[in-house]
């Protein structure tokens, strides 16, 4: 009986556990940097750990898409799209980005720049 009452109290605490390095549906959406002077840039978090981002600063401007991944309050960009290519390509920006996951942006690791979620819009918009 003992066995039994551990048994099911284990099946509890396994179903009630949350997992922290599976991405939170929560981070997807679009966001604008803010705090890099002179520099902007957008990111779009998509379902399927997808993500497309956009920079620019001064003359140069970059492309990436590829992958996002999370582990606990960190979230780690991994570009699989070379970029532009050009003499003014900065798409190596978004190269294992790290950004840390705050209550109103997701700040660059190392840096003040943030990015900061758009609001969604609704269908009626």
């Amino acid at each position: 009986m003992k066995g039994i009452v551990l048994l099911v109290s284990a099946l509890f605490l396994a179903a009630c556990s949350h997992d922290d390095s599976a991405p939170s549906n929560d981070l997807i959406g679009n966001y604008y940097l803010q705090g890099v002077m002179e520099m902007a840039s957008q990111l779009s978090l998509q379902g399927g750990s997808n993500f497309e981002a956009v920079v620019e600063y001064g003359s140069a401007d970059g492309y990436a898409k590829g992958k996002w991944s999370q582990d606990g309050q960190r979230l780690t960009l991994r570009r699989n799209y070379e970029g532009l290519n050009g003499e003014n390509d900065i798409s190596q920006f978004f190269d294992e980005m790290v950004l840390v996951i705050g209550d109103d942006c997701l700040t660059i690791e190392e840096s003040r720049g943030c990015y900061v979620k758009l609001p969604k819009r609704h269908a009626s918009e």
